[in-house]
């Protein structure tokens, strides 16, 4: 009895593709790899906009504090626009 076995495997679930696009159902955005904290979100009456605040951790170098909480305010906007979504970061 033999066991054969294919190096192909399916595509993970988290884009999907079409037209020759890749939809991504996913998209994190981390500083020097950690994860941003969530100051707060807003959704514009309508659904066209979403407006999310978020700042950094306190962030270490060598055990010492080189940047430390809420230095950075990061606005994230995702909205529609001509049928599309659009996706807007600004850091201040």
């Amino acid at each position: 009895m033999t066991t054969a076995t294919s190096a192909h495997r399916p595509a993970p679930p988290t884009a999907s593709i079409s037209d020759d696009t890749r939809f991504l159902s996913r998209l994190e955005l981390t500083l020097n790899g950690m994860q941003l904290l969530l100051l707060g979100s807003n959704i514009r009456d309508d659904n066209t906009q979403l407006t999310v605040d978020l700042t950094n951790p306190d962030m270490y170098f060598d055990d010492r504090l080189v940047m430390p909480k809420d230095t950075l305010h990061i606005v994230r906007t995702v909205f529609l626009w001509q049928g599309n979504r659009v996706s807007a970061h600004r850091a201040a």
